[in-house]
């Protein structure tokens, strides 16, 4: 069954306006625990003069038993994970001309619109090498009988 992009669109719209599931009986690692509680953590260091080996005993008191050094590695990780962008992938600037937006209807007006998944697949098209094959070569061309 072949889908179009409109197709995609319109289900990637869908999957968005889905509601989020909240499961807070699942299991966490440490170091997600850590990250949930990064903000809380650094106030207790920052703001209430305690240590990273006092806070890691406190924790350990209160179930999460933690090491001092593994600690302060997951807090370094969780402040490097909240300033880096979600995926290593780099994002693709894609220029529209003012009057192919005024028709379109966002459903979350004011906030910074992410890329359609026809604006992502015609940028993906555009940044393909020219040295290798690539999905580029299946577009037909009005100028060619055949693919």
């Amino acid at each position: 069954m072949r889908r179009t992009i409109e197709q995609a669109e319109q289900l990637a719209e869908k999957l968005r306006a889905l509601p989020a599931v909240e499961d807070k009986t699942r299991e966490i690692s440490k170091q997600e625990e850590v990250r949930l509680l990064a903000a809380d953590i650094l106030a207790l260091i920052r703001e209430r003069n305690w240590t990273i080996q006092q806070v890691a005993e406190y924790l350990t008191a209160e179930g999460l038993e933690i090491g001092a050094p593994t600690l302060k590695s997951y807090l370094q990780r969780s402040k490097a994970s909240s300033k880096k962008p979600a995926g290593k992938r780099k994002t693709a600037t894609i220029s529209v001309p003012p009057d192919s937006t005024q028709n379109v209807s966002r459903p979350s007006e004011g906030l910074p619109s992410t890329p359609s998944i026809g604006e992502r697949a015609a940028a993906a098209l555009s940044q393909a090498p020219s040295n290798t094959s690539s999905a580029t070569a299946a577009i037909t061309r009005r100028d060619r009988q055949q693919l």
